[in-house]
């Protein structure tokens, strides 16, 4: 996840979209402790319910610095804002982010089994998960649909061995 979030940052960098979010950002008001809320406090907390694992401390550091922000007081906020959000899990964004992912994901991209049939995308699912090194529950429950969709319990082993010398 975290390794997603720097490919963004990046991408936003390379293409001069930091410039244009750090102009709005500017535009709402020149008072950097409004900047740390709205990017520290705000978007961390919009991150920690979309990926965790320390994503909005590691990437609402370098937004900061890029709006001016010092980079002791950039760090410093995305932890103690990354330190709020982890207690309450992003409480406000985790539900309206899992309802989008079960309406979208498994209402619509799933359901397009004219495209891809369900064998199939539950190879695709669980080899993306393990190359991610995602071992939580949502392994757990694609590797049951693997088996519900015909993968057998041999070809998910052979799966994980595949996986094991390409992802590391």
């Amino acid at each position: 996840m975290i390794m997603a979030a720097f490919c963004i940052l990046n991408m936003l960098l390379d293409t001069g979209a930091m410039d244009k979010i750090r102009e709005l950002i500017i535009s709402i008001s020149d008072d950097r402790r409004k900047h740390i809320t709205i990017v520290a406090f705000g978007f961390g907390g919009f991150l920690e319910g979309c990926a965790g694992a320390g994503t909005p401390a590691a990437v609402a550091a370098p937004c900061l610095m890029g709006l001016g922000v010092s980079p002791m007081y950039a760090v410093l906020a995305s932890l103690i804002s990354n330190g709020i959000w982890s207690s309450w899990g992003a409480a406000g964004l985790t539900p309206k982010f899992a309802e989008l992912n079960d309406d979208v994901l498994f209402g619509e991209v799933w359901s397009r089994t004219d495209k891809l049939g369900l064998r199939d995308r539950s190879l695709v699912t669980i080899t993306s998960l393990i190359s991610q090194g995602i071992t939580d529950n949502s392994l757990t429950y694609h590797l049951q649909s693997a088996k519900n969709n015909g993968i057998t319990r041999t070809e998910i082993a052979e799966i994980i061995t595949h996986i094991g010398f390409y992802a590391g």
